[in-house]
């Protein structure tokens, strides 16, 4: 018996007749065409599987973007939550340091004031006080009356 020629792309076998009947070459004909339809359901349900698998893929993937978007959008509320806390604490240090530096304007404003007064009134004194040294200088330079004698004022007394 001849071997079959298992070369063609389709897998069927053809045996090299060389008088074939028009009832065997229409029967080799649908045996071929029957073997390219296997072929090409199973090619059809292996691209079916393929695109399933896809399908089922890409579902895994959408909802795990739709996770992350989740995720990133309450991240980005809590850091802008964050950050408007710290804006306002940032304010209220800063209005707090604001009324601390008009409180300590207006204790320096008193102090100055203050020192300034007490400048006037220990120039005042000291003026007063360089006044009198220059009276006793004064009195200083003058030359003493003329005392007399006590001791012959209390013996005339006693006679």
């Amino acid at each position: 018996m001849p071997q079959p020629d298992t070369s063609h792309s389709l897998g069927v076998q053809i045996f090299p007749f060389r008088e074939l009947t028009p009832l065997s070459t229409a029967q080799a004909k649908a045996e071929s065409l029957a073997a390219a339809l296997g072929m090409a359901q199973q090619d059809a349900v292996a691209a079916q599987s393929e695109a399933d698998q896809a399908r089922d893929d890409l579902v895994a993937v959408v909802s795990r973007l739709e996770g992350l978007e989740w995720q990133h959008k309450a991240a980005v509320e809590q850091i802008q939550g964050a950050h408007q806390e710290q804006v306002l604490a940032l304010r209220a240090g800063l209005s707090e340091a604001r009324e601390q530096a008009e409180q300590a304007r207006h204790a320096l404003d008193v102090a100055k004031a203050r020192h300034e007064a007490d400048l006037a009134l220990l120039r005042g004194e000291l003026d007063r006080q360089v006044s009198q040294l220059a009276d006793l200088r004064a009195a200083l330079q003058r030359p003493l009356p003329a005392l007399e004698p006590v001791v012959s004022k209390q013996a005339e007394g006693a006679s």
